[in-house]
């Protein structure tokens, strides 16, 4: 909420299946935002279409998952995407650390 999030917002949310992904689930009910969930596969192409179809304002996805470095990802997804809040990187299951990047 202290974000500016609001009740209705659509926030991206492209988390594996860690812990994190639970707690953003549920932050995301709380303030009444609907969730878009990704997979983690889905690269610039398919994250502009869905932020194109759904009008999502804010990403929630890690640095980096496997083999995947997010960071030219987001690069490339902002350049279409001017409509982008807020991106919220997590960094990873052994650091807690969230960054958070206003735009």
């Amino acid at each position: 909420m202290k974000m500016g999030i609001e009740p209705t917002e659509r926030v991206l949310v492209q988390l594996p299946n860690w812990n994190e992904f639970v707690y953003v689930y549920f932050a995301l009910q709380k303030i009444g935002a609907i969730d878009v969930l990704l997979i983690d596969r889905y690269r610039p192409y398919e994250i502009n279409y869905l932020i194109r179809l759904t009008g999502a304002t804010a990403w929630v996805l890690p640095w980096k998952y496997r083999k995947t470095d997010y960071l030219p990802i987001i690069k490339e997804v902002l350049k279409e995407s001017p409509q982008m809040k807020n991106v919220i990187l997590q960094e990873g299951k052994n650091n807690e650390t969230i960054s958070t990047w206003r735009l």
